[in-house]
């Protein structure tokens, strides 16, 4: 963290800097008076009224030109975003004007233009925001889904350091039955001081299983939700890519191997942004870029949050990987006895699977389970009309959407209501988080052990007291630089 060690005013652009566009938002911060710059304005800055918008000219003091016309506002130290003065120049856009404004401070006072994240390390080196708030913030300003947004304001508004405090308040309230245990014994009684001991011991390894709980779902699923499409040429992963999105971004032919690299777009579904990812179809080649293009998708489909096989009637009985779902396309060129041959074949399948036609919309699925035949199981003859309220596409918490017409709604449906599963529980998506969580859970573990078989009660407080640096790590009391320095590397200028 040395580049933000300068205590020295910094100047940055927090919107507006890349583009030109109506307004942009400067910052000062960390200066002493506010009248220190009373030359760049027209107004009495001695009469300026904190945290109120005041309208003023911007004035180059070399040569008294008016640069702009602005609104100005000042944050007292104390009652501002970073813990000390600031003063916010709201002023037009244009990025030449941006950046004449900013070196007027820098070339003329002692400002400095500020480093990646320095405004919100100051606010945490001020105490304004703590650890977790620090990091929640990286994560609404960064996140790429609903989910992201949600747990980003999450830490933001404290709410992630509530859990977390909690947990430290419930550990210190064990250590002190420890120590009642060792120094008031005869006090208390030996009953007494195993019961607090048994209760304090009880109530921590609950708050800390509930948050270890919150840590078995994968991050990059939870942030970045995509869903590859993988299968062999021509089976239809592109049509259905298309149909999709409702728009022909895929090339669709009847050429093999058309889509020699991944295509991929984003897909609004109910207010949660995923990824659609339409692969290169797997087939052996001795061309090299379709080999890479090969490569790279199944570097996708393996580490996405829904991997979908995309296959035509013939290739379902060479299926021996492990699939989210199982997309059966053409079924329109087949007779009602094929399918139903094909719905003996899903019965084998531990995959939620659907079976529909990619030509034109037309939705034959999902599969209707069977008791005793597996969680996607079918009837030897199945029903081949949608079942609403069973099955993979079972009812969301909102309720069920009756009838399911057409496969995208269908698909789309079930997209949502797989990626709302993961969310159920509140789960943790900051990797510090998660790790410190899982190292204390394991820990713990062990510990408890040492409890169980541990008749000396020194022995067992000197083991609780080898928890106090992996706590205050988790709450963020400790903070090592290359914490801070993964934390505020990520921030943008301005923030």
């Amino acid at each position: 963290m040395k580049q933000f060690f300068n205590d020295s005013p910094i100047i940055a652009c927090s919107s507006g800097h890349k583009e030109n566009c109506a307004i942009s938002i400067l910052r000062i911060s960390g200066f002493d008076d506010i009248k220190d710059y009373a030359a760049c304005f027209s107004i009495n800055l001695s009469n300026i009224k904190p945290r109120f918008a005041h309208f003023t000219n911007l004035i180059d003091s070399r040569n008294n030109d008016i640069l702009d016309q602005v609104i100005l506002l000042f944050f007292p130290k104390g009652a501002s975003f970073t813990g000390e003065n600031i003063l916010e120049i709201h002023c037009h856009g244009n990025t030449l004007n941006v950046d004449k404004i900013m070196k007027l401070f820098v070339d003329n006072f002692n400002v400095k233009y500020a480093q990646p994240g320095e405004f919100s390390y100051r606010a945490y080196k001020n105490k304004k925001l703590s650890m977790s708030q620090v990091e929640g913030l990286d994560l609404f300003l960064n996140a790429k889904s609903s989910y992201g947004l949600k747990a980003g304001m999450s830490g933001l508004s404290g709410a992630i350091d509530n859990d977390f405090l909690k947990l430290r308040d419930s550990f210190i309230e064990l250590k002190s039955a420890v120590e009642l245990n060792i120094d008031f014994l005869d006090d208390i009684g030996e009953e007494q001081g195993q019961e607090l001991l048994d209760k304090r011991t009880e109530a921590f390894d609950k708050l800390l299983s509930s948050l270890n709980d919150r840590c078995s779902t994968d991050i990059d699923s939870l942030l970045r939700p995509d869903i590859s499409f993988i299968g062999e040429t021509n089976v239809g992963k592109s049509s259905l890519f298309n149909l999709l999105l409702n728009q022909d971004r895929s090339i669709v032919s009847d050429i093999h191997g058309t889509t020699r690299d991944y295509v991929s777009e984003n897909i609004l579904i109910k207010s949660q942004n995923f990824r659609l990812i339409d692969t290169a179809g797997l087939r052996e080649t001795a061309d090299k870029i379709e080999a890479e293009g090969i490569k790279r998708s199944l570097s996708f489909s393996n580490n996405s949050f829904l991997k979908v096989l995309v296959t035509n009637p013939e290739g379902l009985s060479s299926v021996d990987e492990k699939y989210d779902l199982i997309l059966i396309s053409k079924l329109d060129l087949l007779s009602k006895d094929s399918i139903k041959n094909i719905f003996k074949e899903l019965i084998k399948l531990s995959t939620s699977s659907f079976i529909f036609s990619s030509l034109n919309d037309s939705y034959i699925g999902p599969i209707e389970p069977v008791v005793g035949s597996g969680p996607t199981g079918a009837a030897s003859d199945g029903p081949i009309e949608p079942v609403v309220g069973s099955g993979p596409m079972g009812a969301a918490s909102d309720g069920p959407i009756e009838p399911l017409e057409g496969f995208s709604l269908a698909f789309k449906y079930y997209i949502f209501s797989e990626y709302s599963k993961l969310t159920n529980n509140d789960p943790f998506v900051i990797e510090r988080h998660v790790n410190k969580i899982k190292e204390l859970y394991d820990s713990w573990s062990q510990f408890q052990l040492v409890m169980r078989n541990e008749k000396d009660i020194a022995i067992i407080s000197s083991q609780l007291n080898l928890f106090n640096n992996t706590i205050d790590e988790l709450v963020g009391m400790i903070a090592p630089d290359h914490v801070l320095h993964n934390i505020f590397d990520n921030f943008c200028i301005g923030k």
